[in-house]
């Protein structure tokens, strides 16, 4: 059975402000481990998860170059925004998702 990826909670650990209303740029810590902590082989990219609760991140943008550790999300409406990232490998497994980090878009 294929080991899951581990992104820990530092994975997507802040939200910087935009220099323009309706973005957000997210960074986190790249995965090098397997959840066994096994090194890590086979990472593909990153997914972004989004939404306007912290339980409905219901958009997905993925990252598919497994050296970037940031995205900006664009176009985004006034109100509340939650994020999440998590990884996964070129066999499409997908690790656990990140903590939940919150914008307030003017």
């Amino acid at each position: 059975m294929a080991a899951f990826l581990a992104a820990g909670l530092t994975a997507c650990e802040r939200v910087e402000p935009a220099a323009a209303a309706g973005t957000a740029t997210l960074t986190w810590t790249p995965v090098t481990r397997d959840t066994q902590g096994g090194a890590l082989r086979d990472l593909a990219g990153y997914k972004v998860f989004y939404g306007t609760s912290a339980r409905g991140l219901y958009s997905v943008v993925v990252v598919a170059d497994p050296h970037l550790t940031s995205y900006v999300v664009h176009d985004l409406a006034p109100g509340s925004w939650y994020f999440a990232v998590a990884a996964y490998t070129t066999s499409n497994v997908e690790g656990p998702r990140s903590n939940v980090v919150a914008k307030n878009v003017n």
